[in-house]
């Protein structure tokens, strides 16, 4: 494991022992940021002493805490050496070399020429810990993330910066489907790393700004009426039934008409009997036959509804279904 040196950091603290009495801008301040006030500096410099002695006590995750709230309220350049170093201490090879980075680039001249020497040293180590992955992102706009943390959105600026070992890149947009992708890297490693997103057949279509979806009003024009499917095999379903009803009948006043006809042609036979096989004919026919009408009635209607449910056609107002019976057949008719 990494250490920084006691003299190093002793070094540091006394030279960050005045920040609380300083006068001058910190060091690279931006133009537009407001210099910390006397109270930030007066907290900025007691947090540092309490990350001076959690960090002697070796609990060196409070005092990485306690050194970046001493950056946010006073950003002084020299607070970077020491989140870099604990950064280090703490395994966190890829937040270290980009901090101390920027260490060296906003203390330039001002940085003591054997701290610069050390630092070096330290920026070679890490280089051989961490890893550079470009990552190409499509569409722009995505959300690049790696292993769980928001790192911005394509396209990237530049090539990140992470820790050696097995990480996780994920691509998520709206409208998109999103994509994982797990990739191992060594020491010093240069990869490149290409995810391209498809459109989510599932999502609905947006108009306007991105991210945001509109669904217009739908018209009967536009939209057919559905019909329940039930009623239709319901329909079907009785048609069926009553058409094999009127085949039963018809087979039974068939035979009733044959035992008629050998009775007639008997001459033992007598008028009771003639007029009981007469009239059992007689209503088995008359059954197949009202049999015959309903299944026929019912298949029109089933037809009739099912066909006005597909497509985009108006419902007929007022349509009736007309049946009649005929001496040689039945009759259907629609009736509007």
């Amino acid at each position: 494991m990494i250490r920084f040196t006691a003299s190093a950091l002793v070094l540091f603290t006394c030279s960050f022992s005045t920040l609380a009495h300083a006068q001058e801008a910190p060091a690279e301040a931006s133009p537009t940021a407001a210099a910390p006030d006397a109270a930030a500096k007066q907290e900025a410099a007691r947090r540092f002493g309490s990350a001076i002695k959690l960090y002697e006590d070796g609990d060196y995750q409070l005092a990485l805490a306690e050194f970046e709230r001493v950056y946010e309220l006073v950003p002084d350049y020299r607070v970077l050496y020491n989140i870099g170093q604990v950064s280090m201490q703490l395994g966190r090879y890829a937040r270290a070399l980009r901090t101390l980075r920027e260490y060296m680039g906003r203390g330039g001249d001002a940085v003591p020429s054997d701290r610069r020497s050390a630092v070096r040293v330290d920026l070679e180590l890490l280089e051989t810990r961490t890893a550079t992955l470009t990552l190409d992102i499509q569409p722009p706009g995505t959300e690049v993330w790696i292993d769980g943390v928001l790192i911005g959105q394509a396209p990237l600026a530049q090539p990140v910066v992470v820790d050696v070992g097995e990480r996780t890149v994920q691509a998520r947009r709206r409208g998109f489907v999103g994509r994982t992708q797990a990739i191992t890297l060594a020491g010093s490693d240069q990869r490149e790393l290409v995810l391209k997103l498809e459109a989510d057949p599932t999502a609905a279509p947006s108009a306007g700004p991105a991210g945001s979806q509109r669904v217009g009003p739908r018209t009967d024009a536009t939209v057919p009426e559905k019909k329940p499917r039930t009623l239709l095999w319901v329909g079907w379903g009785a048609t069926a039934t009553l058409a094999a009803g009127s085949a039963v009948a018809a087979v039974l006043g068939a035979s009733a008409a044959g035992n008629l006809k050998d009775l007639r042609d008997t001459r033992s036979a007598t008028r009771d009997a003639l007029d009981n096989a007469e009239d059992r004919a007689q209503t088995r026919f008359l059954v197949a036959d009202v049999l015959g009408v309903a299944a026929l009635a019912a298949g029109a209607t089933t037809l009739y509804f099912q066909l006005s449910g597909s497509g985009q056609r108006e419902k007929p107002q007022h349509a009736r279904l007309g049946v009649s019976v005929l001496p040689n057949g039945v009759s259907l008719r629609v009736e509007h």
